[in-house]
């Protein structure tokens, strides 16, 4: 899934998120610095899916 990242730290990011916890914790795929805060505002587009797709589509592979 595709996040959008707006305001503060992370503001125009769209990192995927790789794992997703019952404790509702989410792991991604790109690392911040600065870190995430309170500030950032986070939505998930519409067009998650085909957002995921085109990203692993251009992603070189090993």
């Amino acid at each position: 899934m595709i996040l959008l990242l707006t305001g503060g730290a992370g503001a125009g990011a769209q990192p995927a998120v790789v794992e997703y916890t019952a404790g509702r914790v989410a792991t991604l795929a790109d690392t911040f610095t600065p870190p995430l805060d309170a500030t950032t505002q986070v939505s998930m587009p519409a067009n998650w899916w085909a957002m995921l797709r085109r990203r692993q589509a251009t992603r070189p592979r090993a």
